[in-house]
């Protein structure tokens, strides 16, 4: 026996949705383009495969539609976004086919993510290699991504530069501190920004030199 649809009818101020309910006292949300697709009406009856076929598609919309508000906020890693729609509750199998169709319509690249990300850091708020790498892991990038990106866009060379450049910015707070003192401040500020030893120690030593 199936299951017949009893009432079928908008729900919502801007009637974007139809609440169809069931003889066996279920209830579906859905929109009307997918009744209108699947040809709903009271008084049609579904097996139990039809029924579990609408209610995949709906979560199938829903997921899409949801994915693409988070998407217009900021962009995202397929990882990042997958986080956000499994905290929406949707199944695993229609969030991983929603990253599918996102990336195969460019909506989603880990790559150009990694890209955008690293330049925004280099020229916005320039922190060190090993900050922005802990920072895309974050973001659910894998490290093979990173890592070549970072070869690319903020290379080891690179990042003496842009520590020197910060701390030029902020040699004021350092002008009245001598000694160990200095080299403990000067220690701290630059790793608090994720820097590497190897550049803390040659900056340091350089910054110390220049003030004598």
């Amino acid at each position: 026996m199936g299951l017949k649809i009893t009432s079928l009818g908008y729900i919502g101020r801007y009637k974007r949705q139809l609440l169809l309910k069931f003889s066996n006292g279920e209830s579906l949300k859905l929109s009307p383009e997918l009744a209108l697709e699947v040809s709903l009406f009271e008084g049609r009856e579904l097996t139990a495969q039809e029924f579990t076929e609408l209610l995949q598609k709906q979560q199938r919309a829903e997921a899409y539609n949801s994915a693409l508000r988070i998407l217009s906020r900021r962009s995202h890693s397929r990882g990042e976004l997958g986080d956000k729609l499994k905290i929406r509750e949707f199944p695993s199998k229609i969030i991983e086919e929603t990253i599918q169709r996102l990336s195969a319509e460019d909506y989603l690249d880990d790559e150009q993510f990694a890209v955008d990300y690293v330049k925004s850091r280099v020229v916005n708020k320039p922190r060190g290699r090993m900050l922005i790498k802990k920072e895309l892991l974050g973001k659910k990038v894998s490290r093979e991504t990173i890592e070549r990106i970072m070869s690319e866009y903020y290379p080891e060379s690179m990042e003496m530069e842009l520590a020197r450049e910060i701390l030029s910015k902020n040699s004021n707070r350092f002008s009245s501190i001598t000694g160990a003192e200095l080299k403990s401040k000067l220690h701290s500020f630059l790793k608090n920004r994720g820097f590497s030893f190897e550049t803390i120690n040659s900056l340091i030593n350089e910054y110390i030199l220049e003030r004598k």
